[in-house]
C-alpha cells in the first residue's frame, strides 16, 4: 500500500507541475492525436522508467478548449505498470489553464482526496516572473500527503532538442517541501515548458544542488 501511494504522490505531482500558457499556444498540448513520450532517470542516470500522453480530443480553438487525453506509466522495459491509461480533462480558458487537483487524480485510486492549489502560468511570461506559493494535499484514507511549492520564479529562456527539433521553453524554478507518509523531504525544482506541448523536461535537485531526477520529452508523433 505505501509504495503504491508514493508511485500516485509522485505521479500526481508531476501532472500537476503540466500548466501554463503563450499569447498565441498554451504550455500544454492542444493538437488531437499528439503523442509525448517522456524518459525517467535517478540520480545515476538510469533509466527508472516511462510515460506515453496521448490527446484523445480537443474541443475549441487553442486559448479556448477543453483537452481530454490518456497517461500511461510504463517501467524501465516500457512494459505498462497500469492496467489502462489515466483519463484525463484539462480545460483551457481565455489562454489561462485550468487544472482541477480532484478532477485530474480521480481516475487514479478510488477513495484519493485531492485539495489544494495549482500553478497557473500567465500568457506573457518573462524571466523575472514570481508566482504565488501553493500547497497541494493528498489523502487515501488514513494515509496522508502534501506538498508545498514556494519560491516559484521564471528563471531562463531555453532552446532544447528533441529528436532533432529546437523548442524555445521557459524555465521555471520551485522549492518542493514535502512529508510522504511522514517522511519530509525538499528539492529544487526545473522545469522546462514549450508551446503547444507543457513540460519539456523536468529536474529535482537535493539542497547540495546535486540532481536527484529527471523526466525528459524523448519524442514526439
Amino acid at each position: 500500500m505505501q509504495n503504491q501511494f508514493k508511485f500516485f504522490i509522485s505521479f500526481a505531482l508531476s501532472l500537476l507541475i503540466i500548466v501554463g500558457l503563450n499569447a498565441q499556444n498554451p504550455y500544454f498540448m492542444n493538437k488531437e492525436g499528439t503523442v509525448l513520450t517522456y524518459e525517467n532517470k535517478d540520480a545515476k542516470k538510469k533509466v527508472t522508467g516511462y510515460s506515453k500522453m496521448t490527446v484523445t480530443k480537443v474541443e475549441g480553438d487553442a486559448t479556448n478548449c477543453s483537452v481530454s487525453y490518456e497517461s500511461m506509466v510504463m517501467d524501465a522495459k516500457k512494459k505498462p505498470i497500469l492496467s489502462k491509461p489515466l483519463v484525463m480533462n484539462v480545460q483551457i480558458v481565455n489562454g489561462a489553464v485550468q487544472l482541477d487537483p480532484a478532477a485530474l487524480v480521480g481516475t487514479m485510486s478510488e477513495g484519493m482526496q485531492v485539495t489544494g492549489g495549482s500553478l497557473l502560468l500567465p500568457n506573457n511570461l518573462s524571466v523575472g516572473d514570481i508566482f504565488d506559493d501553493y500547497t497541494v494535499n493528498v489523502a487515501i484514507g488514513p494515509i496522508k500527503s502534501s506538498s508545498a511549492f514556494s519560491g516559484i520564479k521564471v528563471i531562463a529562456e531555453e532552446t532544447l532538442d528533441v529528436g532533432g527539433k529546437a523548442i524555445a521553453c521557459m524555465v521555471v524554478e520551485s522549492v518542493v517541501s514535502s512529508r510522504v507518509i511522514g517522511i519530509k523531504t525538499e528539492v529544487v525544482q526545473k522545469v522546462w515548458y514549450g508551446r503547444s506541448i507543457g513540460i519539456i523536461k523536468n529536474e529535482s535537485y537535493d539542497k547540495k544542488g546535486k540532481i536527484q531526477t529527471t523526466q525528459e520529452l524523448i519524442s514526439i508523433e
